[in-house]
């Protein structure tokens, strides 16, 4: 009865060993160490990965010694990419291209799709009238563009018909086109 209780005291003092040794790890080749073995306790580490453009924050605890992990929590979303124009050299303007990178701000990615030399832009022309005509004068018209400021060039408009029209009415008499009395 004793040689019993001393068998199933050595087979249940076995069983509580092997609970507390790591016998479902294998230890990684990273760490220089063979597979298989193995160890008493798990030596835990937690390890903390902050979000970046294209990957999520995360938060992982795992055995130094076996790399068995315990807990991988997911903390944060990525953030995406922040896009910046850079110009190489000098930015288009009316008359001259430029090249363009588009670049994430955070982390330097270079969005090829879309970088690029960039046409001229062109001109945005405004008309400013510098002298209105009437029937007997021309009109003075100023063609500039607004983005750069240069003179494009000047016009001088005259009537279709560059004679007074005149009417007499219970006014008087008068040009029909510019009001000018006779």
């Amino acid at each position: 009865m004793g040689y019993r209780i001393m068998r199933k005291s050595i087979i249940l003092g076995s069983i509580i060993i092997l609970l507390f040794l790591c016998g479902g790890c294998q230890l990684n080749k990273e760490n220089g160490t063979e597979k298989g073995a193995l160890h008493v306790i798990h030596n835990y580490m937690e390890e903390t990965l902050e979000a970046t453009c294209t990957d999520y924050g995360s938060r992982k605890t795992y055995c130094s010694t076996c790399g068995y992990i315990l807990e991988d929590v997911r903390t944060e979303s990525a953030y995406g990419h922040f896009i910046e124009e850079v110009w190489f050299g000098e930015e288009p303007s009316c008359t001259n291209g430029g090249y363009r990178n588009l670049v994430c701000a955070r982390c330097g990615f270079l969005d090829t799709t879309a970088s690029g030399s960039v046409a001229p832009l062109a001109h945005q022309v405004t008309d400013a009238v510098l002298q209105t005509g009437d029937c007997s004068t021309f009109t003075v018209i100023r063609h500039s563009c607004i983005r750069c400021g240069e003179q494009i060039g000047v016009d001088t408009c005259y009537k279709e018909d560059d004679k007074h029209n005149w009417i007499t009415d219970e006014y008087g008499t008068y040009c029909s086109r510019c009001l000018k009395a006779k």
